[in-house]
C-alpha cells in the first residue's frame, strides 16, 4: 500500500467518522438496531411458535 493509498484511506475513514457522529448518522444507527432487534425477537416468536406447536400438538394415529 503506497502512500497515495494511506491518504485516500484515511480521507474515506475521516468522511465516515463525521458522519457517523452526525444527527443524521446516529438516526441510522438507531434505526438500524431497532430494525435488528425487530428481526431478531420476530426469529424468536416464529421459532417458539413453531416449537409450541409442535410439542401441544396432538398425537394423532392413522384408524384402521
Amino acid at each position: 500500500m503506497g502512500s497515495a493509498d494511506a491518504t485516500q484511506v484515511q480521507a474515506a475513514h475521516n468522511q465516515i467518522q463525521t458522519f457517523m457522529l452526525s444527527p443524521e448518522g446516529h438516526a441510522g444507527i438507531e434505526a438500524f438496531g431497532f430494525a435488528a432487534n425487530a428481526l431478531f425477537l420476530l426469529l424468536f416468536a416464529a421459532v417458539g411458535g413453531a416449537l409450541g406447536a409442535r410439542l401441544v400438538a396432538r398425537n394423532r394415529r392413522p384408524e384402521v
